[in-house]
């Protein structure tokens, strides 16, 4: 079985539907896979008990993929496609100091008015200066270095 690249979306829920949608971007294909695979089912082992009890107000969480390769500007296409889908409400996951970088050196974010969720980096870009569209669940490069010597 072949694995491609992803990135992750959150949807947004109508009265209508029934679910939100997640949406997340990472290479599959190449020697990052791994990373990428990993980002993806620690996201479906986190939305999955979500799901089982009910979901988010009676919705459920869907995760939506898309293929980057880990190019930079696939990655920047592909997430302002799914931020142009009104149901994605989120971002997660991602990997890449550069194509992150893009995404936020671009306006992309905030253009298309999602939180983003645990992107695999510790590149200062996303961190300084202050983006409220971010919630980091990884340090810092300077702050792992700092804790490792």
């Amino acid at each position: 079985m072949a694995f491609r690249a992803t990135h992750d979306a959150i949807i947004s829920p109508t009265p209508v539907n029934t679910r939100f949608c997640v949406n997340k971007c990472a290479a599959v294909c190449d020697s990052r896979g791994d990373l990428a695979i990993g980002l993806r089912l620690g996201g479906q082992i986190y939305f999955s008990p979500i799901n089982d009890t009910g979901g988010v107000n009676g919705q459920k969480i869907r995760v939506l993929a898309a293929d980057d390769a880990y190019k930079v500007d696939e990655t920047a296409r592909l997430t302002k496609e799914a931020l142009a889908n009104p149901e994605v409400v989120a971002l997660f996951g991602f990997a890449g100091t550069a194509n992150v970088g893009k995404l936020l050196s671009e306006g992309i974010l905030e253009q298309g008015g999602a939180a983003w969720a645990a992107p695999y980096t510790g590149g200062k870009a996303l961190r300084s200066p202050f983006n409220p569209w971010i919630f980091h669940v990884r340090a810092g490069y300077a702050d792992e270095t700092e804790h490792m010597v």
